[in-house]
């Protein structure tokens, strides 16, 4: 995805960009957090998640692509 904006439109605007990772979370902070909302029923991460078997990489990742999966995860196809 690109974003095209015009030095004008930049200041004359007072546009300003911020990038983040992880949506600038502290961890330490974070993280407990959600586990308590997790207890709680109130997040149900699990949700979330989509398991695929190490065969199905190539579908994992095209459900990826397609916006079909929110978290794919891949695990070992012996379990």
């Amino acid at each position: 995805m690109a974003l095209q904006v015009t030095a004008s439109e930049h200041l004359g605007r007072g546009i300003t960009f911020k990038g983040t990772h992880q949506g600038d979370s502290v961890p330490h902070v974070f993280i407990p957090f959600l586990i308590d909302l997790w207890r709680q029923g109130k997040f149900p991460f699990d949700k979330l998640l989509t398991y695929y078997k190490f065969d199905q990489l190539q579908q994992a990742m095209q459900d990826i692509k397609d916006g079909k999966v929110i978290k794919p995860v891949l695990v070992n196809s012996e379990e």
